[in-house]
């Protein structure tokens, strides 16, 4: 049995959903007297319609349901402004124990780092073949358990390899021209034993966009070496004489 008014299923005599009583029968209908007769429906005294409220049942099977709000958005916020968080303070650890304020090597660029060939108990530098962009090339390298001194001539050791510093030791003599060709070194140390050859005559000329270059003789002896080259012949913006490698930290 449904209910009347709204639909539901009728249990134990009442309406499950509006409460209708159903258990006592309803009274029998009389009869009027004044069927034929028209009888003018009673108004409200405000003059509005009154209307009843209908109540309509919905099986809950298919109520709509209601619609949960999802945190979806607010847990991918969260997590975004974590990760923020622990890319500006996750590696303070790091950047302490890493000193990246200096533009010069920390320590001597290792052998592996360059190609070279052995003689007359000297290593002869001819390439640098490392990864590290700023490279500090020391006097002397222990090679296969015995001790080598660098020879007093490089080759053309930095040409087309992106470098930005360079600290050649005290003992080299001479180089080729173009031994900084296209490397893009802004900083450079040349030491004083460095001299004018045929060889090395106008390297200068391959120095392009360089900040500063230390030497280590007296601005007299840089006329020499370039061959009293006019200054602005010399792409630097800075030239220090007198320098000392040591100090270069």
């Amino acid at each position: 049995m449904k209910c009347e008014s709204c639909g539901a299923p009728v249990e134990d005599g009442k309406c499950t959903y509006c409460g209708r009583d159903y258990s006592t029968p309803p009274p029998k209908p009389q009869q009027s007297n004044t069927l034929d007769k028209y009888v003018k429906p009673v108004s409200p005294k405000d003059g509005s319609a009154r209307t009843s409220k209908k109540y309509q049942y919905t099986p809950s099977s298919t109520r709509p349901k209601s619609k949960k709000k999802s945190g979806c958005g607010t847990i991918i916020i969260i997590l975004f402004i974590l990760g923020m968080i622990g890319a500006i303070f996750g590696d303070s650890d790091d950047s302490d124990s890493k000193d990246t304020s200096s533009v010069w090597a920390a320590g001597i660029t290792p052998i592996e780092d360059f190609k070279y060939y052995l003689d007359g108990g000297k290593v002869y530098l001819q390439d640098y073949t490392g990864h590290e962009h700023k490279v500090k090339v020391g006097n002397s390298y222990e090679i296969d358990g015995k001790e080598y001194a660098v020879a007093d001539t490089i080759e053309d050791l930095f040409c087309l390899n992106r470098v930005d510093s360079i600290i050649l030791p005290e003992g080299i003599v001479t180089m080729p021209k173009n031994t900084f060709n296209s490397c893009g070194a802004e900083y450079l140390y040349l030491p004083k034993s460095l001299k004018t050859t045929d060889e090395n005559n106008g390297f200068y000329t391959y120095l392009h966009d360089v900040k500063k270059i230390y030497y280590g003789g007296s601005e007299e002896e840089w006329a020499e070496l370039t061959n009293n080259a006019e200054r602005v012949d010399i792409d630097a913006i800075e030239i220090i004489y007198n320098a000392d490698p040591e100090d270069l930290k």
